[in-house]
């Protein structure tokens, strides 16, 4: 009975200090190597705001007259075939 319970706590035992090398190793591991291969440390006072949404409306607006040509042209197109292959 003894040799079971030593045995048990042993293995638990084991268990824990495996566990607790394993993950200590992968922090470092992250820390050292992982972390100084990234240079995204910007913060909210780096971004200007403003000059983001400024940025994202002109973007918009363009895609906006982009989508309106497309629509003609598709619209155009649409008519030709109609003409064409139906009449």
């Amino acid at each position: 009975m003894i040799f079971y319970l030593t045995n048990i706590a042993l293995d638990i035992v084991s268990g824990t200090i495996f566990w607790t090398i394993k993950q200590s190793t992968l922090g470092i591991y992250n820390l050292v190597f992982v972390s100084s291969g990234k240079k995204n440390d910007l913060t909210i006072k780096d971004i200007n705001i403003d000059d983001k949404i400024g940025e994202l409306i002109k973007k918009n607006e363009i895609q906006e007259e982009k989508i309106i040509e497309l629509k003609k042209s598709i619209d155009y197109l649409s008519k030709m075939i109609i003409e064409n292959y139906i009449a």
